[in-house]
Parts: structure tokens; C-alpha cells; sequence
């Protein structure tokens, strides 16, 4: 489906969408709108630690029931995922237990951390993949927009700033969801409509950056421990709500 994704770190799950952007020099003018957009993934992808934020909001409601931010560094094929309850607080984190670096790309085990049970778990032991994960990410964004599938659909101005509208094109899934596109760099920079397979009509929300690939943002990929929370082998609790106050 358009937006499963499993969290391995022997913790929990959580479900999200996600694309993504950065700030790279566009192509030639002369090339059409969605080879430039492709052009720019593609070297984006290659060097950056890609930050993305997705919100989901139930009907009715005045703010976002569950918001998820993601770190990935294409590069390396690691993940940091961090969910976050209603209020916007931390309830699981999960990623590598030891992270790429500029000069190597190898990583290894897998951390989570639990903010509802103040624990922690580390596996060294886990074949160099700190997370298993399938979602819609840039790749699978990349090459929709290849093949079509989106459509421009004239500008939108957001906070003063006039961008590229693209829509999804006639009789693909997702109908009524929008990608604004900055006009500077050909990447995407929001993205937002309906879950529309298994969701409840939840509307989405996404937010893009890259993110150099230097020493400070690939330590972003490691999920960090606060102080006070206990190491375990396996968490105490059997069930990770969205939010920690649930039952």
C-alpha cells in the first residue's frame, strides 16, 4: 500500500507517508518541468540526510493526532523514526545503534527508545540494518513523477512565496492530493491530502528538507537516550499507543 511502514527496532510500529525536498540548483531551463523535478531527486538523494515531517488529523479535530519525523540517509540505507503523540511529545524513537559517517556509509544495530516506559533497547547483532521500512519515499516519488502521474496545476502562493502546484494526474489513486514544488530548487517542499486506503479520512500534511550529509546531521540518524531512562532487553510494555496516556 501507499503508506505502510513497520519499525524493527524490537519495539513497535507506526504508520506514515512521506516525500521529500531540498535545496539544489534546478536543471536547464530548457528541460521540461518533471525532468528537472526527477533531476533534482535523484541528486538529492544522493547527498543528503533527508528530514521529513508527516502530520495526520482526524476528522473534526483541530490539530494533528499523530505526527511522525523521519531522518533517512539514502546513502547509507539507514532510518531514524520518531513518533510523537498529540501533544507533540515523544512516545518511540527508533534507529541505528551506530551510525554512518561521512567517510564510510556503514552502520550497524539498532537502538529504541520508549518514552513511555523511560526504556531503552540496543541490538548490536542485527546484519547492518538498523530499520526496515516500507513507505513512499523519494524514489518511489521520483518515479511516479517520471511516469506521469502528476500533473502541473498552475502555482500556489505559501507565506508570500509562489510555488509549483502539481496535482495527481486523472484516474491515479490519491486523487485531491497536492505537491508544491519550489521553483528555485525543482524539489517538493509540502505535500498534503486524504489517507485514502485504510485511514478513517484523515487528512495528511508533509514537510521537506535535506540536510547536508556532514558529521552533525548523520549523528541526527541515532536515536539519542535521556537521561534517567533504564536499559532493558525487552520493553515492559506489550502495546505502544500513539499517545502515553492511552490504555
Amino acid at each position: 500500500g501507499r503508506r505502510s511502514l513497520v519499525v524493527t527496532a524490537a519495539a513497535a510500529a507506526a504508520l506514515v507517508v512521506g516525500v521529500v525536498t531540498a535545496q539544489l540548483v534546478g536543471t536547464a531551463s530548457d528541460t521540461p518541468l518533471m525532468g528537472r523535478i526527477v533531476a533534482a531527486a535523484d541528486e538529492a538523494t544522493a547527498g543528503s540526510v533527508i528530514h521529513w515531517v508527516d502530520e495526520q488529523t482526524l476528522p473534526g479535530e483541530a490539530g494533528p493526532s499523530r505526527v511522525t519525523e523521519f531522518w533517512t540517509d539514502e546513502t547509507s540505507a539507514s532510518t531514524r523514526i520518531l513518533s510523537r503523540d498529540a501533544q507533540g511529545d515523544p512516545v518511540l524513537d527508533g534507529g541505528p545503534l551506530t551510525g554512518p559517517t561521512v567517510e564510510s556509509p556503514a552502520h550497524s544495530g539498532q537502538r529504541a527508545v520508549d518514552y513511555c516506559s523511560q526504556q531503552y533497547i540496543e541490538h548490536r547483532d542485527t546484519g547492518g540494518a538498523s530499520t526496515d521500512i516500507e513507505f513512499d519515499g523519494i524514489r518511489q516519488l521520483r518515479d511516479a513523477l517520471a511516469a506521469g502521474r502528476w500533473v502541473e496545476d498552475g502555482t500556489e502562493v505559501v507565506d508570500g512565496r509562489e510555488l509549483i502546484r502539481l496535482i495527481r494526474a486523472e484516474g491515479e489513486s490519491g486523487a485531491g492530493d497536492v505537491m508544491l514544488v519550489d521553483p528555485d530548487s525543482y524539489l517538493p517542499i509540502r505535500l498534503r491530502g486524504t489517507i485514502a486506503h485504510g485511514g478513517f479520512g484523515e487528512t495528511f500534511s508533509q514537510t521537506y528538507e535535506y540536510l547536508p550529509r556532514t558529521p552533525e546531521n548523520l549523528a541526527l540518524l541515532r536515536p539519542p537516550v535521556p537521561d534517567g531512562f533504564t536499559q532493558v532487553d525487552q520493553f515492559t510494555n506489550d502495546f505502544h499507543p500513539i499517545d502515553c496516556g492511552s490504555s
